[in-house]
């Protein structure tokens, strides 16, 4: 905004310029060019950097000094106070990867000085006995950064300390279904003893103060790494007018995708199902129409709004009840009147859906999902729609619909795998900790986690919680969401895929196909479909476990008298073989 009053639209380039030296407070003009022209001959980029120095002062003024090496604001140029968090937030710079990483650093370190400073303030309001002034600095703090734990922790602790227990615990929901949902995280160690100090305790008990905050990096690494093509895939099928499907396996980055792929674009309707959804019908599809009629306000026909009413309420008048689905000419009109819903969806500016966890979908929402988003019916309605689901979701609907999805030729699929070492290692270093960064500790991160980037961050806050290392442990942590995440992937697998993973955890290195086929009494033919209903599940790769963590899991579920049993069967069955075969004496 100029003195006068008037706003000036920056050209993005242009505006990258100006917060580099609002913030950096003066810079070179070939620093500057290589940041936001990298692509191009250095010439080229200077050549561009002109231009632009040129285009401001006719639109502006002498807003930038230029003393023919360094570039500076001029003096009275200045940012807007606190607005490093969401500075440039409209804008895009995948083509300026440095810029963008530099970017994105200064708005997360934007973002944690704001968050301090509101939750500084809520800590003095709270000391002169202003608390509901107190809570609401909390609350601006959490929606600076909802990734951030420590406005939660503040809130947990500030109303259980007062003796509202259930709003303590309503907060302690929250934080775990946002960094669920929003980020694909579970709470750090110290959050979930406060949590679970607060859900355990019926009075107000000795709670773990102060909380010491997992670095934002952690929480919310500052790029997405390992996924440009799948990245490229999805933006090429959006563009052709085609619905996509991302396919992985909990954990290895599909809700990051879809999160990167939307960004700040306001025409696409983004949210999710959630783990409880399939016991309560339609509770998938009553979420992604409360999300669309937030952010477009559509304008329904008397008899759609009736239909709709019957998922949401609250857009029916005053006193008035959607009538009951009581035939099947009632159910035929409430699917119309959702695709008439969705036509006045578009007409406000929606654009298309995202919709994450897809396996999580009730049967009645993928149902309705199967019809709205057909795929021979959906092109010609210039509707588009991404999904991300793991390989087999829970109701038989929803995996129906994930295969009608997989089988049309107008549908892109994208299959995420673990990343690769190199990837492996830019995620780390870009959690910029320092203690972490050396190539010990990456080949280490490596093998324990497999290349799933959710096991890796959660074994990361495990060790920042457990304090400096002086050495890499032979042993690395299992984090509680990660086995539980294992346990729940084994819950599901048939009884002779789950013993022969059960027998490979015991065997550890020591593990082979014959001695599994030998140990179960199978021949080896028949554990083919075990093998590969385990490969299928993300459990083993082959006759090895598809990662340290996954092994370490899947051993602590063998109940201990079992374990004992397995191990003495393969101590048994190796002292056979020693004996077959013994070691040649020497000469």
């Amino acid at each position: 905004m100029l003195s006068d009053g008037r706003r000036i639209e920056l050209e993005r380039k242009e505006a990258g310029l100006l917060a580099y030296l609002a913030l950096e407070g003066s810079a070179t003009r070939s620093r500057v060019a290589g940041l936001l022209w990298p692509d191009g001959s250095e010439q080229r980029a200077r050549s561009n950097l002109r231009q632009r120095l040129a285009r401001l002062r006719r639109s502006v003024g002498e807003i930038v000094v230029d003393d023919g090496q360094v570039l500076r604001l001029a003096q009275g140029v200045t940012l807007e106070p606190d607005g490093v968090s969401q500075l440039l937030a409209t804008q895009h710079y995948d083509d300026c990867a440095e810029f963008d990483e530099w970017l994105e650093r200064r708005r997360c370190a934007g973002q944690a000085q704001e968050r301090e400073r509101l939750l500084a303030e809520g800590q003095h309001l709270l000391d002169a006995g202003h608390f509901a002034e107190a809570v609401e600095m909390a609350e601006r703090a959490i929606a600076v950064d909802p990734a951030a734990e420590e406005g939660y922790c503040k809130l947990m602790r500030w109303y259980y300390l007062r003796g509202d227990r259930a709003a303590a615990i309503a907060v302690w929901d929250r934080c775990k279904e946002v960094l669920r949902r929003e980020y694909g995280l579970a709470p750090s160690p110290q959050t979930m003893l406060l949590g679970h100090a607060i859900v355990g305790s019926q009075r107000p008990a000795t709670i773990p103060w102060p909380y010491r905050a997992t670095p934002l990096t952690v929480l919310r690494p500052p790029r997405l790494i390992g996924r440009r093509k799948a990245l490229q895939q999805i933006g090429s099928a959006w563009s052709h007018g085609q619905m996509f499907l991302v396919l992985g396996e909990g954990g290895i980055g599909k809700s990051r995708l879809l999160a990167e792929f939307a960004g700040n674009d306001r025409s696409v309707v983004s949210t999710g199902a959630r783990a409880g959804d399939r016991a309560v019908p339609y509770s998938t599809l009553a979420r992604l129409l409360a999300a669309a009629n937030e952010q477009f306000r559509p304008e329904l026909a008397p008899e759609v709004l009736l239909d709709v009413g019957r998922l949401l309420p609250q857009l029916l008048p005053a006193g008035s009840k959607a009538p009951r689905l009581a035939t099947d000419a009632d159910s035929l009109q409430f699917l119309k009147s959702l695709r008439s819903y969705a036509h006045a969806c578009r007409a406000a500016g929606a654009g298309g859906v995202l919709l994450d966890d897809l396996q999580f979908a009730d049967s009645a929402s993928a149902s309705v999902l199967r019809y709205l988003f057909d795929p021979g019916r959906c092109p010609q309605e210039s509707w588009r729609a991404g999904f991300a689901t793991r390989h087999d979701p829970a109701t038989v609907t929803a995996r129906e619909f994930v295969e009608l999805l997989r089988a049309s030729w107008q549908v892109a699929v994208v299959e995420l795998g673990p990343l690769e070492i190199s990837d492996i290692g830019n995620l780390v270093q870009s959690l910029q900790l320092d203690e972490l960064c050396s190539q010990a500790w990456i080949d280490a991160l490596a093998r324990h986690a497999g290349g799933n980037p959710a096991y890796l961050l959660e074994a990361v806050k495990t060790i920042l919680a457990e304090g400096p290392l002086a050495s890499i442990p032979k042993t690395l942590p299992l984090p509680a969401t990660v086995e539980a995440a294992v346990r729940s992937r084994l819950d599901q697998l048939t009884a002779d895929a789950r013993a022969l993973a059960h027998l490979a955890a015991a065997a550890a290195s020591a593990f082979s196909v014959p001695l599994a086929a030998e140990t179960l009494g199978r021949p080896p033919l028949e554990l083919t479909a075990a093998f590969a209903e385990l490969e299928s599940a993300q459990i083993m790769k082959g006759s090895s476990f598809v990662s340290c963590i996954v092994q370490a899991a899947t051993l602590r579920s063998v109940p201990e008298a079992i374990r004992q049993v397995l191990q003495q069967a393969v101590a048994s069955y190796l002292e056979r073989e020693r004996r077959r075969f013994p070691d040649p004496q020497p000469q």
